[in-house]
């Protein structure tokens, strides 16, 4: 039996805010990665003060498309 696939939405969304708990988690992860860590020994106990402090910070809400123009050949970013 061939399991059926959702049909997509609309326009699905390109990005959503992650919840502060998450953000935690996602720079939890990456710093263990970062420091070279076993993928067995990671933990989301690991204390970090990196990870506390991104999550404390309330992210600015923005449009990317707002910041990109299309050139001739490739696409060119604010900056």
């Amino acid at each position: 039996m061939a399991l059926q696939q959702a049909a997509p939405a609309a326009h699905p969304r390109l990005s959503s805010q992650l919840s502060p708990a998450h953000l935690r988690f996602a720079v939890l992860l990456w710093e263990q990665a970062l420091l070279g860590i076993k993928p067995d020994d990671m933990s989301v106990a690991y204390g970090s003060d990196l990870a506390d402090l991104f999550a404390s910070i309330e992210p600015e809400l923005v449009q990317v498309w707002g910041h990109i123009r299309r050139g001739p050949h490739a696409v060119d970013a604010d900056g």
